[in-house]
């Protein structure tokens, strides 16, 4: 049974293709560890900002994957 969301951008950056990993914030680290082995859903939201110029986005939810191991990411910024 899903237990996730996860919200995928319109154009990720190469280092976040949603076929091969997922970054994310590390305020929802518990969340993702709660969901680990389960189902999730990648809903691809209208827009990201309030700004025009951020539309884009279909409003879908685009695939499902399961959440199989957690990582740290110690390339990435603070997301």
């Amino acid at each position: 049974m899903t237990k996730i969301v996860l919200t995928a951008k319109v154009a990720p950056s190469s280092d976040a293709l949603p076929e091969e990993r997922y970054q994310f914030p590390e305020m929802y680290l518990r969340q993702v560890e709660q969901a680990a082995g389960d189902w999730a859903v990648y809903y691809e939201p209208r827009r990201s900002t309030i700004a025009d110029s951020s539309r884009g986005g279909r409003q879908v939810y685009i695939a499902v994957a399961r959440i199989t191991n957690i990582v740290e990411d110690i390339n990435a910024s603070n997301l």
